[in-house]
């Protein structure tokens, strides 16, 4: 939205963002956001409240009330939040599938702890990505109905970052290597 002339504020509540990614790129992208883009990034930040402000003349704005009491005024908010796992009124209880909040945990071959239930995607809470979702799928789809031994491989996935400047990975971070 800053490259398309809007004033920006990305409030993260850690340290650096894109947890997970290599060291140098997370530092470098937060370098080039703070030095050459007209982002105001503001690191541990943790927005508590949205106050909708009416003026006068009929308009409205948002007020952003961060965790020290500190206020942002702004037309529009995007509150990116993570992801929860939607198992409410599934009632797995029932057939003994165990939950880990509320997400399900599987084995390398998607299984639940009961047998003959399985899981696949963000609600497994191991990569949540869509093409990673489509891989387990099809693995699971493969071992069950293909007579083949396909367990779910995470070791190498390739994500991309669609920030300036844009960031792609696959494989080892550079920590994960020396480690």
């Amino acid at each position: 939205m800053d490259g398309l002339g809007s004033d920006v504020t990305l409030m993260y509540r850690g340290d650096l963002f894109l947890r997970g990614f290599d060291g140098d790129m997370r530092n470098h992208l937060k370098e080039e956001m703070e030095n050459n883009s007209g982002v105001d990034v503001r690191f541990n930040t943790d927005p508590k409240e949205i106050i909708k402000k009416e003026h006068a003349d009929g308009t409205s704005t948002l007020v952003v009330v961060d965790q020290d009491g500190k206020e942002l005024e702004c037309d529009a908010v995007m509150y990116a939040t993570g992801r929860k796992g939607k198992t409410d009124g599934l009632n797995l209880e029932s057939a003994g599938v165990h939950t880990e909040g509320s997400f399900i945990p599987v084995n390398d071959y998607s299984q639940t702890n009961v047998p003959g239930i399985y899981a696949v995607g963000d609600i497994t809470n191991r990569m949540a990505l869509t093409p990673v979702a489509l891989m387990e799928g099809h693995r699971l789809s493969d071992t069950l109905f293909g007579g083949l031994d396909r367990p779910v491989d995470h070791e190498y996935i390739a994500s991309t970052v669609f920030t300036t400047p844009e960031i792609g990975t696959v494989g080892y971070t550079e920590e994960d290597a020396a480690a």
